[in-house]
């Protein structure tokens, strides 16, 4: 019997286990006692199934992933997506006028394990060249009549993000959440269009009922306003030093910067807890 039997870690991935495409070594030396002592380590984040790999490969035994923000969770072991939520048919309509009317903003588009780019700028390029993905280019006509998990907008400067952020339809059945990565040195702001009642909060609940983890056992850590609710709806959620302010305040815990190995420092704390 190890400390952590029936214990679940929902891990987000940028700027919480990575810090500039970098995983600290101390953070997977950890995350494996954490293993071996009978937890479950998810990661959790607004990456893609494909998008998580690059982590998944320097890590071992991931259970299944939270990806999309909470929109899917997927098993990379078995490659199967084991739920997924969808956008409104008539939702689509906001990436189609954005497509349409801003074409300096890139967009992708995610469905199940793949994602599909319908406008790419320098920032999807970025984008998808440090999460190691294939580019899968497509126009709107082309994914049109198949079901969508998640959109993700690339505004190439803050005065169009804004822009972008404020047409948002009054009438609508989506969620939308702005995202950031710390990318090739520089802090990229994304706007991201979910399904309705779907973030990672939610996908961790769907997780404590598929692996049976009883009250008191769910601990998650993040660095970003994606990361709220999963921080708050854990049993002990955690906080890097660098999330913003408001986040920090929700937190049990406030970690070590990332890049010193945030998750690490926070398995340490648990160890204590559990120990106790």
């Amino acid at each position: 019997m190890g400390i952590f039997d029936g214990c679940l870690l929902a891990c987000d991935i940028d700027g919480t286990l990575i810090s500039n495409g970098i995983l600290p070594p101390k953070n997977v030396e950890k995350i494996k006692y954490f293993i071996s002592e009978g937890g479950k380590f998810c990661l959790s984040s607004g990456r893609s199934a494909e998008g998580i790999m690059p982590a998944v490969r320097q890590l071992c035994d991931i259970s299944a992933s939270i990806v999309q923000n909470g929109a899917v969770i997927y098993d990379s072991t078995q490659k199967k997506v084991l739920k997924q939520n969808f956008l409104e048919e008539a939702d689509k309509a906001y990436v189609k006028y954005i497509s349409e009317n801003f074409k300096n903003v890139g967009i992708k588009v995610h469905v199940g394990h793949v994602s599909y780019t319908l406008n790419r700028n320098k920032e999807v390029i970025d984008h998808e060249t440090y999460e190691e993905l294939t580019p899968i280019d497509v126009t709107y006509n082309d994914i049109k009549d198949i079901k969508w998990c998640k959109a993700i907008l690339f505004p190439p400067d803050s005065a169009t993000y804004e822009k972008v952020a404020a047409l948002t339809p009054k009438k609508h059945n989506s969620r939308f959440v702005r995202t950031n990565a710390f990318v090739y040195g520089r802090m990229r702001h994304y706007f991201e269009q979910l399904p309705n009642g779907v973030s990672k909060a939610s996908a961790l609940m769907d997780l404590k009922e598929i692996y049976k983890i009883s009250d008191g056992n769910i601990f998650a850590i993040g660095d970003y306003y994606n990361d709220l609710e999963m921080i708050c709806a854990a049993d002990i959620g955690a906080a890097t030093e660098e999330s913003p302010e408001d986040i920090k305040e929700k937190a049990k815990y406030i970690t070590c910067p990332c890049a010193d190995g945030a998750v690490a420092d926070f398995i340490d704390y648990l160890t204590k807890i559990k120990g106790e």
